[in-house]
């Protein structure tokens, strides 16, 4: 095993061997993201992952990693199709978390099953990372492992983001958990919201913001710029506040630790990412005016390809170009340790302000009734423009609401900074809370779950889709997915429909189509039915918990049973006399 600080940047293998080389950060809690550009690779030659600090030579490639040949590969278990087929030119983006003990991998590169650059987050790799490595101290190093000749990586310009947590975190949540069911158990608006309320609006009044804006990094890891970090980008970069990249267009958030941030418009689930100094003098050296670049000819196969493609989509040649290479834009300081975290994000919080007189509880009880519509205007707000509730500029805020609303620009703040303090208390607590009632269409038993669903109209939308994705992703069924990419996974099944019988006359329940699916599925348990395979090569990243066969007719429905399957079930309804929508009451 080789050191990264200790070797090249620029790794070579030797032929038959398989080469482990890693860093020198030990990683035993927080939240870490590290990118790894590849420079050179073979089918299933390149690994990048992690391994335990206590990893010797004869233990091979590491612990747990992802291959270029699509696949991830432990000690433990072997090989399992994963993510996309990696290359020459791609960079791939590790994401450990250690809180919750997994390990997922991020590529940005050429896609083609999109067409064009992308960052593409492959999911989770590895869970219970946690409980795997008791013997080594639960401390990992990241590593990359190379194994044919002429394989080659850099980790020099490339970024690093953590996020450490303190012995005491978990405490500490607890105690944010439990004072949040208080504030939600309280009658509304508790003082605790109020005075939460009162600091958002002095510092709305100061700086022109309720809170610092959030946004989600790649690496998953929470970043707040404020107004003044925006207006210092800016001038960092000359008065532009957007790049034309290959991505798309960059939009500036803001500087802060001497770093650049921005998101992609229209990829930002992809998340916020930031330049460094020499990316920034880059930057600063394109023209924002230029004209789209034509099509250019592979020099291998003549392959036209997409002027934004930096390698062939037939024969994955890199392009020729005459450009600088790419270490000189990310920086080449020859001084900079392989797997040194550029920036290690500390969160900074508003001093407490003092709370006036004004904002008793009792001021606000008449201005109640305007909260349902301050909160639908927002969500409007928020689908328009794809952002969550704390980030929306009050000038849009106030030209949406100000003629549906009978109170002027500063009552409609302070009741504002009511509702986003009240809202970052539930986002706190949603996790934490049981909605299930003795009955599917029950209240929940929880009587704090019960409190909150008849304050549901005061969440945020965002918060809603947040904690719904959030339980779905728990509460999915792993799928082990198959040796082969061209199989299927043995445990998804496969129901057969004959919809030509669904046809006939008279129509009765065992034959149309949602009787067939009934007869086949109602032995099923739960867990068989919260699956969400994708095979994201052969159904474009269509989700499914199980195959359909449409009998006679020669074809299977690849979309999923999202589709055909329950489209066509729902079409025997209007036919009369089965009655699957049954008035309640």
């Amino acid at each position: 095993s080789s050191d990264l600080t200790s070797g090249k940047l620029e790794p070579h293998a030797s032929a038959g061997n398989h080469v482990l080389f890693r860093g020198n950060i030990g990683m035993s809690s927080g939240v870490h993201y590290w990118e790894v550009g590849v420079q050179a690779c073979n089918h299933g030659s390149l690994f990048i992952g992690i391994a335990s600090s206590q990893i010797t030579p004869s233990e091979g490639w590491g612990d747990f990693g992802f291959v270029s040949y699509r696949v991830r590969w432990s000690q433990a278990e072997g090989e399992h199709l994963y993510g996309r087929y990696f290359s020459a030119g791609d960079t791939i983006g590790v994401r450990f978390d250690m809180e919750q003990g997994t390990l997922s991998f991020t590529k940005d590169g050429d896609d083609f099953t999109k067409g064009r650059p992308a960052v593409i987050h492959m999911g989770v790799a590895f869970r219970h990372l946690r409980t795997q490595l008791a013997s080594h101290n639960l401390t990992f190093v990241p590593v990359v492992g190379c194994s044919h000749p002429g394989d080659a990586f850099t980790v020099k310009g490339y970024k690093w983001h953590s996020q450490d947590t303190s012995p005491q975190w978990p405490i500490a949540r607890l105690d944010q958990v439990l004072e949040a069911s208080k504030v939600v158990l309280d009658e509304f608006p508790s003082p605790v919201v109020m005075e939460q309320a009162a600091q958002m609006y002095h510092t709305f009044i100061s700086r022109g913001e309720f809170t610092p804006k959030r946004f989600w990094s790649r690496g998953g890891i929470l970043v707040e710029l404020t107004n003044a970090d925006l207006d210092k980008a800016i001038t960092r970069l000359h008065g532009i506040d957007r790049f034309s990249l290959r991505h798309g267009e960059a939009i500036v958030l803001g500087e802060k630790d001497g770093v650049v941030w921005y998101v992609i418009q229209g990829n930002e689930a992809a998340g916020a990412w930031y330049w460094t100094d020499p990316e920034v003098a880059h930057l600063l050296t394109l023209n924002p005016s230029e004209v789209a670049a034509d099509p250019w000819s592979c020099a291998a196969c003549t392959m036209l390809n997409d002027p934004n493609l930096s390698k062939c989509q037939i024969c994955d040649t890199p392009r020729e170009t005459d450009v600088d290479d790419a270490d000189d834009v990310d920086g080449n300081d020859d001084d900079m340790t392989a797997g040194q975290p550029l920036i290690v994000l500390q969160r900074a919080f508003t001093d407490a302000t003092t709370c006036e007189s004004a904002w008793s509880v009792a001021t606000f009880v008449d201005r109640g009734s305007w909260d349902a519509t301050l909160v639908q205007q927002i969500d409007a707000l928020c689908d328009d423009n794809g952002q969550d509730p704390e980030n929306v500029a009050w000038s849009d805020i106030w030209n949406r609401v100000a003629p549906l609303v009978d109170m002027d620009e500063d009552q409609t703040a302070r009741r504002l900074s009511v509702l986003l303090a009240w809202n970052s208390r539930v986002q706190l607590l949603l996790p934490f809370l049981d909605f299930h009632g003795q009955h599917l269409l029950e209240s929940p038993i929880s009587r704090t779950a019960n409190r909150l669903t008849h304050l549901r109209h005061l969440i945020f939308k965002r918060h809603k889709i947040k904690f719904w994705r959030d339980m779905v992703d728990i509460t999915t069924t792993h799928t082990t997915p198959p040796s082969d990419e061209y199989e299927r996974p043995d445990s998804l099944r496969e129901v057969s429909v004959n919809r030509i019988v669904a046809l006939d006359e008279p129509v009765s329940f065992a034959t149309s189509v949602f009787g067939q699916l009934h007869e086949a599925m109602q032995a099923w348990d739960n867990h068989s039915l919260r699956r969400a395979y994708a095979d994201e090569l052969q159904d474009a990243g269509q989700r499914r918990a199980f195959y359909v066969k449409f009998l006679g007719e020669g074809v299977d429905d690849h979309g999923g049973p999202y589709r055909a399957v329950f489209q066509t079930g729902a079409w025997d309804e209007p036919s009369g006399g089965l009655q699957y929508v049954a008035t309640v009451g």
